[in-house]
Parts: structure tokens; C-alpha cells; sequence
């Protein structure tokens, strides 16, 4: 699963077919399939679909939004997305010390690995 990042304001996004679609004047057009899709941040101000929005809705999939320097408005969610026993079970983790550090060690070797290919990209 992934998370599909909107940069271009001049975007249209859709929805068609199990598929989430992107038309953009600086890309080609782009289609990826919903199943395959955790959430969307949008950045600046494309144009996005009703039918875009309410399969999101549907599928109960997170839209964030952040302005066209990056910085976080807000994001839209389904009211069924939120689990009560999910977040109950979360809070309770944060007191298992090995879990705490498990979690630690992923982040910060998830981190490096992406400092590594940011390198890699730009060297």
C-alpha cells in the first residue's frame, strides 16, 4: 500500500473504474488503482472530483491537505474510519517499553534508508 503525494496545483483528479486518476499540465496523465492506495496528500490547490471525494469517503481512505509551501490545513476522513478498540490498544502500547524501542529502531532505520536514497538521487 502506498500514499499517492499531489504537488501540482494545475491537477485534475478523478475517479473511474477502481481507479484514481491524475491529469496534470506538468505530467502525463496517471491512473493508480484504489485498492493499492492508503491515503492522499494534496499540496497547493488541484482541482479534485466528487466522485474522487466520495469514493475516498468510501473506502475510508485519508485526504490531507497542505498549502503550497507544505504546511498542514487540514485533511478529510470518514467518520467510520476512526476505531475506538484501535486507539484504546494504541494508548495501552505506549506503556510496553520493548514495543517503545521496537517501533524507535524501525523509524529511525526507515529514515536512514530514505536519507540514502535522497543521496543517491541527488549525488
Amino acid at each position: 500500500m502506498t500514499q499517492l503525494y499531489i504537488t501540482d496545483s494545475s491537477a485534475k483528479i478523478g475517479y473511474r473504474e477502481n481507479q484514481i486518476t491524475v491529469y496534470g499540465e506538468k505530467c502525463d496523465s496517471n491512473s493508480f488503482s484504489i485498492e493499492n492506495v492508503d491515503g492522499v496528500a494534496i499540496s497547493g490547490m488541484p482541482h479534485l472530483s466528487t466522485s474522487f471525494l466520495r469514493k475516498m469517503l468510501d473506502k475510508k481512505l485519508d485526504l490531507q491537505f497542505f498549502n503550497q509551501e507544505g504546511h498542514y490545513i487540514g485533511r478529510l476522513i470518514s467518520p467510520e474510519s476512526i476505531s475506538p478498540q484501535k486507539q484504546q490498544l494504541q494508548v495501552n502500547k505506549t506503556a510496553d517499553i520493548e514495543f517503545r524501542l521496537a517501533i524507535t529502531k524501525q523509524i529511525i532505520s526507515s529514515k536512514i534508508c530514505n536519507q540514502m536514497h535522497l543521496l543517491k538521487a541527488y549525488c
